[in-house]
């Protein structure tokens, strides 16, 4: 029985990149609203530093278990399983009324980039080739 891949069109690259690119937006922009953020919740600095470190930490802890569990379920799968943490992480920012919500929506969004990252330059790497992968990548 022969196989058939799935080659990589522009879509799947804007789609790639939207979801990198979602991550990255919602994750890393509170870096630029800290003053308004820290009125708004009236969280000490201290403790809002450390909810913007979070991110980073929990992406860097959970990105080598995701990438590998990333193959087992599905690249495409643990994509979207990404773009729903982060949804759900968003959503427990904007919910935020003081550290909590604001620390473990910010620990779920650090899971998401775990999730997205690997997932999605394996599927470039699984759907491209030769120099659409260098095209797809450049993206």
């Amino acid at each position: 029985m022969e196989t058939t891949y799935y080659k990589g069109t522009n879509k799947l690259i804007v789609g790639i990149v939207f979801g990198v690119i979602t991550f990255w937006l919602f994750a890393q922009s509170i870096v630029n609203v800290v003053p308004a953020v820290r009125d708004d919740l009236g969280v000490p600095a201290g403790t809002l530093d450390i909810a913007i470190s979070l991110t980073a930490l929990f992406s860097g802890m959970f990105i080598v278990a995701a990438g590998g569990l990333g193959d087992q379920i599905g690249r495409k799968r643990m994509t979207y399983l990404g773009l729903i943490l982060n949804v759900i992480g968003s959503f427990c920012l904007v919910m935020s009324k003081g550290a909590v919500l604001l620390i473990i929506g910010r620990a779920i969004q650090g899971i998401s980039g775990a999730c997205i990252m690997p997932a999605t330059i394996a599927l470039v790497k699984a759907c491209f080739e030769g120099t659409d992968r260098q095209r797809a990548l450049s993206y």
